[in-house]
């Protein structure tokens, strides 16, 4: 079977992730200073459960996700604080 070029991710929300979480989501561990996350009021312990309302369950589908975006698109970044859900809209970046 043969598979084409491997996509490369162009863009970035800033988010840090918590590479110990083992729950469904993507906790972060932080965001980069000035990222479209920590411009949206993310922050840590947040965790994304919804990326353009595609499930997030791990790392690999917020990645999957945003390997299909180019800077300057809109995200609309769905996540958990303290068990309450929250949305907020971002503008990706290059990474």
């Amino acid at each position: 079977m043969e598979t084409g070029p491997k996509k490369e991710r162009k863009v970035s929300l800033g988010t840090v992730p918590d590479f110990a979480y083992q729950g469904e989501g993507m906790r972060l561990s932080g965001v980069t200073p000035g990222s479209p996350a920590e411009q949206a009021g993310m922050k840590e312990g947040d965790v994304i459960v919804r990326l353009n309302a595609l499930p997030i369950k791990g790392l690999k589908d917020l990645s999957d996700v945003l390997k299909t975006m180019k800077a300057g698109d809109k995200a609309s970044v769905v996540f958990l604080r303290e068990g309450k859900e929250m949305k907020v809209e971002v503008e990706v970046k290059e990474r």
